[in-house]
Order: C-alpha cells, then sequence, then structure tokens
C-alpha cells in the first residue's frame, strides 16, 4: 500500500499521500512521504467530511 500512496502522491506531484483499503481482510491503509502531524491532520479531514456529508452514500468520492 505504500508504493501506491507514493505513486498517487508522484501523479498528482503531491509531498505525500494516504491510500485506504477496504475488504475481507480488513483495512489496509499505506502512507508515504507525510509526517506524523501531516497524516493525521489528512486523516481528521477525512472523517470530518464522512460526518459532514454523513446523509450522502460514499461510494466514490473525492475532496479537492
Amino acid at each position: 500500500m505504500r508504493h501506491l500512496a507514493e505513486a498517487v502522491a508522484r501523479q498528482y506531484g503531491d509531498k505525500g499521500a494516504i491510500v485506504l483499503s477496504y475488504g475481507s481482510d480488513g483495512l489496509r491503509i499505506g502512507i508515504e512521504g507525510l509526517s506524523r502531524a501531516e497524516a493525521e491532520r489528512a486523516l481528521c479531514v477525512a472523517i470530518y467530511y464522512t460526518v459532514l456529508f454523513a446523509d450522502q452514500e460514499l461510494v466514490s468520492w473525492e475532496i479537492m
């Protein structure tokens, strides 16, 4: 997953990325290129938006 996060960051020209995947084995997370504080902030923002848009189906969405 770290390699996928690295590829995503590179594709967008970003410093780093977080990739989450959920399957039959549970949750997988890949973090690459971010400090602990940056990763925590990014994950908090993701949680905030899932609460903010709680009335919408979260099948596929992107926040810019």
